[in-house]
């Protein structure tokens, strides 16, 4: 497949009264698309269930979500994936694995096969929030596209998209959830670091809006990203919603340019990256005697 549509959603995070209005939101976006192949959903946009909870704490409400809502999100977005025939990046949610618990997003299949990828790196409020951080990087494959998803504070780590892009991922998908503009650009600019190292497609789905509890406002921007290469754009901008708007952005990348430029581009950074591992496993083991 050389050709390859994704759409990614600009989720609005605002209250709600019952538990039934947020799947009202989820089919509000998955409505206005037509037809994509890939389609991703932000971090944590869950949150809003916490409007509709009423424990009082914010560390027992996400505790809820991951105890008894997790299973529902991914099973109605497992058969959503199959009724769209769309591989969906279901955001990600608080889970509860062996009694602790993680930031997990679902892949969800049209065969209706769901795969996961936990947060590895955490931000202070969610270790205040007790997450745990995961330990394993995947790569997926869906109809021969590999891909990888890197959860927000994830993409600010180089080294785990490397390790996809070695292993023959095409697409980084980052949901996200930024609670300010600096946090936003933090991770854009990620995006665009790991878009440029990789000569990879980066896509980028944002929340934004306000549900009430300051330190979860959102700030943010969906957007789908290019290596600064040409055919591309300079500023590898493939698309970008317009912050702080309801919608949903959608984009057909080409995979057959990017094997191109991979291969013979002015620059070739992962093959030159992978000449190269032997250096970088002696700087790793060097780091690793003096910390």
């Amino acid at each position: 497949m050389e050709r390859v549509s994704i759409s990614v959603i600009q989720y609005e995070q605002f209250p709600i009264k019952e538990i039934r209005d947020f799947y009202y939101e989820i089919d509000y976006y998955l409505d206005l698309i037509s037809k994509s192949n890939f389609i991703i959903f932000p971090e944590a946009f869950s949150m809003q269930l916490i409007t509709a909870l009423k424990e009082e704490s914010l560390e027992k409400r996400f505790r809820k979500i991951a105890e008894e809502h997790y299973s529902k999100i991914t099973n109605y977005f497992r058969e959503k994936a199959c009724k769209l025939n769309s591989c969906i990046i279901a955001g990600s949610h608080p889970k509860i694995i062996n009694g602790k618990m993680f930031n997990v997003s679902p892949i969800c299949m049209p065969n209706k096969n769901v795969y996961e990828q936990i947060k590895i790196h955490l931000t202070s409020p969610e270790k205040l929030w007790n997450y745990n951080e995961g330990d394993s990087v995947k790569v997926f494959s869906y109809n021969g596209i590999k891909f990888g998803v890197s959860i927000c504070y994830d993409i600010e780590f180089p080294e785990l998209s490397r390790y996809m892009s070695i292993k023959g991922a095409k697409i980084i998908f980052c949901p996200s959830y930024t609670t300010s503009e600096h946090g936003f650009w933090r991770v854009r600019f990620s995006c665009h670091s790991r878009a440029i190292e990789n000569q990879a497609y980066v896509v980028h789905s944002a929340n934004y809006g306000d549900i009430g509890i300051p330190e979860l406002r959102a700030y943010g921007a969906s957007a789908i990203i290019s290596p600064c290469i040409e055919p591309y754009p300079p500023n590898g901008l493939l698309i970008e919603g317009n912050k702080n708007r309801r919608e949903v952005v959608s984009y057909e990348v080409n995979l057959e340019i990017l094997d191109e430029i991979r291969k013979a581009g002015i620059v070739t950074n992962i093959d030159d990256s992978i000449k190269h591992l032997e250096l970088y496993l002696k700087l790793y083991e060097d780091l690793k005697r003096i910390s």
